[in-house]
């Protein structure tokens, strides 16, 4: 009795000191390149599916358990996700914050002093496959600082994720420098990564806040600048559905070419959840642009 006692005590102490670490991530996009980084070990917990709108969430009674237990946590800002610094300074959570880490690429919110601010940084930093790459690096430092038994696995995973990001940044380089010319509108301001990158023609934005309703003063403002401007494309957003962008179509024939920062159709446990999600950018790009 007492050797089987002892037995399943060795065994609970093996698993524990063995257990795959508990890996925490607030979005989709970032997910994917964790679970690209933890392949063959362990699967991450997500916080907030794609579908759902990050501005103003409010985390569930799982999400906040899940942060509480997290070895690790990455997140992007607090300008992203405003509860999470709350429950850091609460349960002291391991965590990696993307917007925080040396190297980065940071751009300016172009809103932040009107009503509706990310903070002082657009935190749509993943968009960026260059900034991506950094995050990819600092995750797999981490978690073979918590997980050095598998540390042979984390540096394959990082090599072959980074080998992705690198060829989707070149993809997006060949594909988007020529289209500089062709001025174009956005539903809301998450795309400067990318526009400010390869320097494309966005000339304005429809919305500040994209869950509140355009003024009429915004509404007249949009269809003059179509007109002066002569844009012939407006970027709506899948995550946001209103009535207001087919009005601005049906007024001034614009052409509405969706842009997904979230990639909501792909969404899996893998990176190549992030890969087609930023390939269907791309070609919404090229779409919109070379009409």
């Amino acid at each position: 009795m007492k050797k089987y006692i002892f037995t399943i005590i060795s065994v609970f102490l093996f698993n524990q000191l063995h257990a795959a670490p508990k890996v925490v991530v607030s979005i989709g996009p970032i997910y994917s390149i964790v679970c690209g980084l933890t392949t063959d070990v362990t699967k991450p917990y997500l916080i907030m599916p794609p579908n759902v709108s990050h501005h103003d969430y409010s985390p569930t009674p799982k999400n906040i358990m899940a942060v509480k237990d997290a070895d690790l946590l990455v997140w992007v800002s607090s300008g992203l996700e405003s509860f999470i610094p709350k429950l850091l300074e609460k349960y002291k959570s391991r965590n990696i914050e993307f917007g925080a880490l040396q190297g980065i690429k940071l751009i300016k919110d172009a809103h932040s002093h009107d009503g509706h601010s990310h903070g002082e940084y657009d935190p749509h930093l993943w968009l960026d496959p260059e900034n991506c790459i950094l995050l990819a690096r600092q995750v797999t430092k981490e978690l073979i600082e918590i997980d050095p038994e598998h540390a042979d696995i984390y540096k394959k995973n990082e090599s072959e994720v980074i080998e992705k990001l690198k060829s989707i940044n070149n993809e997006m380089a060949a594909k988007l420098t020529d289209l500089q010319k062709t001025p174009f509108i956005v539903y809301h301001e998450g795309f400067q990564y990318i526009t400010k990158k390869f320097n494309l023609n966005q000339v304005g934005v429809l919305k500040n806040h994209p869950e509140q309703p355009m003024s009429i003063n915004q509404y007249e403002k949009i269809l003059a600048l179509i007109k002066d401007q002569h844009v012939k494309t407006l970027f709506v957003e899948p995550q946001y559905n209103d009535n207001i962008t087919a009005k601005i179509a049906e007024k001034t024939g614009i052409n509405l070419v969706s842009l997904d920062s979230m990639g909501v159709v792909h969404f899996c446990d893998d990176i190549s959840y992030y890969i087609k999600m930023m390939q269907d950018v791309i070609k919404s790009l090229e779409t919109g642009l070379r009409k």
